[in-house]
């Protein structure tokens, strides 16, 4: 049974994609997609040095940083916890990672737009357990 906030969410996705045809997901989601496995805040480069694995190992831990609007949830989280609940809820949804990265990769080569439409579920079950839109999510 969808809840009231996924009904919302629904609509506000019906809206952006009538104003904005099979892109409506760059301007619903923003840099949404990025806080899902290999997404670029949560990967090194492949020419990554240990001082980077290092960096990247001590971002995990840290606190989030919390900007005007975000979420009580967000705020009493680190970066590795938070990036563990979104890999839990993906795998709790049954979708595969690598068709995220798959989706991911058409979308930058050849204009499939079908990432957006599986990223739906797990935006709107990190908004159930509280997170907001903006700043959470998509900034």
């Amino acid at each position: 049974m969808a809840s009231e906030l996924s009904d919302q969410i629904m609509k506000e996705i019906e809206q952006y994609k009538g104003k904005y045809g099979k892109k409506w997901g760059m301007h619903y989601f923003n840099n949404f997609d990025n806080h899902l496995v290999e997404g670029r805040w949560r990967i090194l480069p492949k020419d990554a040095t240990d001082k980077d694995r290092e960096i990247q190992k001590a971002f995990m831990l840290m606190p989030v940083v919390g900007n005007p609007g975000s979420s009580d949830r967000m705020m009493g989280l680190t970066y590795g916890k938070f990036y563990k609940e979104v890999d839990s809820i993906v795998a709790g949804l049954g979708i595969n990672e690598i068709g995220i990265i798959e989706k991911r990769n058409r979308l930058k080569l050849n204009d499939d737009w079908s990432l957006f439409d599986l990223l739906i579920p797990v935006y709107i079950k990190l908004r159930e357990r509280g997170y907001n839109h903006y700043p959470d999510l998509t900034a």
